[in-house]
């Protein structure tokens, strides 16, 4: 059974149609949101989860994505139908980001993803076209400074386009 995922800004989902010999359904049990908030809807006739990116990350690249619970994947196949829509306030340079997170540890600090940017895919400019889709590994580190505070500091392998 596959799933349609919808998207209504930059989200990063996790939604797998088939695990091995596992199946997943769309039960609010089992997901959990991270930076994000989501709802159950109809689209086209299928039960599916909007994503949207919580209005208090204002980073690029932070872990935005619905999890999935007590899910034991660790090579495979992820298959999934996705549909982004932007947001009627979203600004000119808005990319409506869609897009899968695996391999996320416990604390949601490390993370692979592969993302698409359908306004790019549909673009005039053939270098956005070029970058419609992107892999990236996110591994964030904690690192307390002298004066007591902590600081994030984030790095990133290069991306990689598809």
């Amino acid at each position: 059974m596959k799933y349609l995922i919808t998207s209504a800004a930059v989200a990063i989902f996790l939604i797998p149609a088939c695990l091995s010999a596992q199946n997943v359904t769309l039960d609010k049990a089992k997901l959990e949101p991270h930076q994000v908030s989501m709802e159950f809807v109809q689209q086209m006739e299928k039960k599916a989860v909007k994503v949207i990116k919580d209005s208090t990350v204002r980073l690029v690249d932070e872990p935005t994505f619905v999890k999935i619970k007590d899910i034991d994947f660790h090579d495979g196949t992820i298959e999934v139908k996705v549909l982004s829509k932007l947001l009627k306030n979203a600004p000119q340079l808005a990319r409506g980001f869609i897009g899968i997170a695996f391999r996320i540890n416990e604390d949601n600090s490390c993370y692979e993803s592969i993302y698409i940017r359908p306004t790019n895919g549909r673009a005039n400019d053939q270098v956005r076209r070029n970058h419609s889709i992107q892999y990236y590994c996110a591994i964030r580190i904690i690192n307390s400074t002298v004066s007591g505070k902590t600081r994030r500091k984030n790095m990133s392998l290069t991306p990689t386009w598809i």
